[in-house]
This record gives C-alpha cells, structure tokens and sequence, in this order.
C-alpha cells in the first residue's frame, strides 16, 4: 500500500471521526401569543443584517416560528427559504395602543438549550412584556 492510500485513509477517518461527533440542532417551535389588547408584531433578527417579520397578530391569538437549537455553544437557528441555517441575534415583539408603541424583547437565553415546544406570552395593557409561559394552554 502506498504512502498516499494511507494518508488518504487517515484523513477520511478523521473527518468521518469529527463529522459523527458534530453536534446537531433540534427543532425548537416556538408560539408566541398575544396577551395584550392590541395587535402584536413580532421581528426575529437573524445573521448578516436579515430580519423576519411576523404578524400583526390579534389579541388572543398566536404565531408560531420554526427554529432550531440545543447547539453547545448556544445558537439558535432559523432556516431561511432556501433551508439555509441562519443564526438568531434577537427577537423582539411591537404593539401599539393609543399611538405609543411599546416594544418588548423576548428572552433569547430561554431558547438557547429548549427544544420541543416553547409557549412565549405577551401580556400587558400600559407596558408590553414578554416571558416563557408555563404550558402550552390557550
């Protein structure tokens, strides 16, 4: 056997070695619901400058958002049309009541190891906030 058939041996061993231990995302779908008494609009800012509008949503109802996490080092991800992984920098949701427009940044650290379903619950008439519920119940 020659010295480059090793060689090449080696090397794709060890990339096979370092592909089978790299971590994989998990689905991460995330509802947000609207708890407050005007329309609710949602922004999930991702990678390289893009961002993702999400709404208006009604009081009451909800919108739901497919991403990815469970990574080691934190990341969240959203798949973009093209199935591209794209990281999440940020999440914020808007209302506006009586022309003031209140803005509440959603807890990107809750996201960054759950997986399965997360409920987030936007609530309050004089200052939006937003906060992992406790259950997925309406």
């Amino acid at each position: 056997m020659s010295r480059h058939a090793i060689l090449g041996t080696a090397v794709g061993l060890g990339l096979l070695a370092c592909l089978g231990g790299a971590a994989v995302a998990e689905p991460l779908a995330l509802r947000i619901r609207n708890d407050t008494p005007a329309p609710l609009s949602c922004v999930l800012l991702l990678s390289h400058w893009y961002s993702e509008d999400f709404g208006p949503v009604a009081p009451g109802g909800s919108v739901d958002l497919a991403l990815e996490s469970g990574l080691p080092d934190g990341t969240v991800v959203r798949r973009n049309e093209l199935a591209r992984v794209m990281a999440v920098e940020g999440l914020y949701c808007v209302t506006s009541e009586a022309g003031a427009i209140q803005r509440a940044t959603l807890p990107l650290d809750a996201l960054r190891k759950a997986t399965g379903m997360l409920l987030i619950a936007c609530g309050g008439a004089r200052h939006v906030e937003c906060a992992v519920a406790p259950s997925l119940a309406p």
